[in-house]
């Protein structure tokens, strides 16, 4: 894109041009320093952003670990995650689970909840109730999470970020008559596109309201925004305190 051959390329950048042919085909891993001082030498400037990882993949591989009758209605492959994890002692010798809490909120930080595939965001003018109940009146297969779902097994902290996981978004979002939004930040409601494992294990209350399994709420809340760490945390000393005295 410079214009530049590999000689001239190495002499603006103060290597050798064997360094730049080494770098090229892969026989010599750059530092960062080094390529910024090659991508600059081109005429570019050279930037380094993270983002959030969000593959619920590692939801997953918690849920197999943590609840002995998850199905997931699809073939995946979580290897990956129980070897990582069995690498820093969240699994020991055995396959067991050495810590509930700490292998939830790994798998969270692998799967933000704000950036999990296919989800949607809207203006928040109902309540998360509202919400439900149209979903119900529309006969639409759905599953609140997050803090409102947390509050339905703990009441912790206010209710701010109503998240959703529905069968089909489209149809969700009409039938509850909301107003898709261009940004994520501020309030909203999220409806994020069932997954085949997310949705798994989902439960219905007295009132008609429907759940994510109580698992796949601690994770959510693990990978979730603002008090909703704290409502996992919440959960989890819940569970502590009824595993006890059992």
């Amino acid at each position: 894109m410079s214009g530049l051959n590999r000689a001239q390329i190495a002499s603006l950048a103060g290597v050798s041009a064997s360094t730049v042919t080494r770098i090229e085909s892969g026989k010599m891993q750059p530092t960062v320093e080094m390529v910024e001082r090659l991508v600059n030498a081109a005429g570019f400037e050279f930037e380094v952003t993270l983002k959030p990882k969000s593959d619920p993949v590692a939801v997953a591989a918690a849920r197999t670990l943590l609840e002995p009758g998850f199905k997931a209605t699809f073939a995946y492959d979580v290897t990956g995650y129980l070897e990582q994890w069995a690498r820093i002692g969240l699994i020991d010798k055995t396959g067991a689970v050495t810590s509930m809490r700490d292998l939830a909120f790994r798998a969270a930080q692998s799967a933000r909840l704000a950036a999990r595939p296919g989800i949607r965001y809207y203006e928040q003018t109902k309540t998360w109730i509202e919400v439900g109940r149209a979903f119900n009146e529309a006969n639409l297969e759905w599953a609140n999470t997050g803090d409102s779902a947390a509050n339905r097994l703990i009441s912790f902290a206010d209710q701010i970020w109503p998240v959703f996981y529905v069968e089909d978004v489209d149809a969700a979002a009409f039938a509850a008559g909301l107003v898709e939004r261009n940004g994520t930040y501020g309030p909203s409601i999220s409806l994020i596109p069932f997954d085949g494992f997310s949705e798994s294990g989902r439960w219905e209350d007295d009132d008609g309201m429907w759940f994510a399994d109580s698992v796949q709420v601690l994770i959510d809340c693990y990978a979730g925004t603002t008090r909703m760490p704290e409502q996992a945390d919440a959960l989890a000393d819940m569970w502590d305190r009824e595993s006890l005295n059992a």
